[in-house]
């Protein structure tokens, strides 16, 4: 026993003698080089406006939901659906309802049913309704020293004329 207890003293003490070595190292570098970039000309549009309200309805189940991860990506979805249904570039004044429904429900079996998925698909599951107006943006340009009046106004920035 005493043996044993000697050994394991005398391998204690070799092992804590045993420094590992560390190694560590540092580099830091300067930007010497100017930096570039490209610049262009700003464009400007006119948005069109339909003066028509309009809506589209949209289901997606909760395993499209959770993969979107958010209400902030489930209305950006919702918004670009709608966008493509209703063939503009924008959805001015945007309005959007997202409600969570049971599988079994009527208004759930209904909107699956007219969007053809399968109610098997998931116990429950959400309906999106978008209401808007659809934008369309033409007349494109460069940027003319008119619409830097308009530019200014909106940051709120007033022209100081010198005399």
């Amino acid at each position: 026993m005493k043996k044993g207890i000697v050994f394991l003293s005398a391998v204690g003490l070799v092992a804590a003698s045993c420094n590992p070595k560390v190694y560590n190292t540092s580099t830091e570098a300067r930007q010497l080089e100017m930096p570039t970039a490209g610049y262009g000309k700003p464009l400007t549009a006119e948005l069109k406006v339909s003066p028509l309200r309009k809506k589209s309805t949209f289901i997606m189940t909760a395993q499209e939901y959770m993969r979107l991860g958010n209400v902030t990506q489930v209305r950006n979805r919702a918004l670009s659906l709608a966008s493509e249904e209703w063939k503009c570039d924008v959805v001015v004044a945007p309005t959007v309802n997202i409600r969570s429904v049971n599988e079994g429900e009527a208004e759930w079996s209904q909107h699956v049913a007219e969007f053809q998925k399968e109610s098997s698909m998931t116990e429950y599951g959400y309906i999106i309704d978008v209401k808007g107006f659809a934008g369309e943006y033409a007349n494109w340009s460069t940027l003319q020293d008119a619409d830097l009046k308009w530019l200014k106004l909106e940051k709120g920035i007033q022209d100081v004329i010198v005399k």
